[in-house]
């Protein structure tokens, strides 16, 4: 399984590709769409709405592109503006890392449950990481990880 974790107003956006090629888009752990067979028909579409903490409804798009062996492209837009390209990896591949620059973060201290990369500046939060709320430093192994 591959996937690729954003956060979105707030709010953790999961994208995943199964095994067998369906796609899953997950808001706080919520499914909110699902497309079976996505990867083999070439990419999917998924539509929905999140409210802003002002209030104001978007409507957010997420494009999953199921073209590629090595790796699944997608793209987050709101209300038709690209807001990010993710690149769907597996999880192997990610425990651990920065979302945004692939580095490591093992062995960093985390500060009001987020943690700064040290090589491209930007914060993460625990969600985004996988990580239990509450966590100091990013663990080792993978054993140690919650959600």
């Amino acid at each position: 399984m591959r996937f690729a974790r954003f956060d979105l107003l707030g709010r953790v956006l999961e994208v995943r590709e199964g095994d067998f090629g369906d796609h899953l888009v997950l808001i706080d752990g919520r499914v909110v769409s699902h497309k079976s067979m996505g990867f083999w028909v070439g990419g999917s579409s998924h539509f929905f709405e999140l409210t802003s903490e002002e209030g104001e409804k978007l409507h957010i798009e997420v494009q999953v592109r199921g073209w590629r062996f090595r790796f699944t492209p997608a793209f987050l837009l709101a209300d038709g503006a690209e807001m990010a390209a993710l690149e769907l990896v597996s999880r192997r591949h990610m425990q651990r890392r920065c979302p945004y620059c692939v580095y490591s973060l093992v062995g960093l201290t985390v500060e009001n449950d987020e943690v700064k990369c040290p090589e491209c500046g930007r914060h993460s939060s625990l969600a985004v990481l996988g990580l239990k709320k509450g966590a100091k430093i990013v663990p080792r192994h993978a054993r140690d990880l919650g959600a």
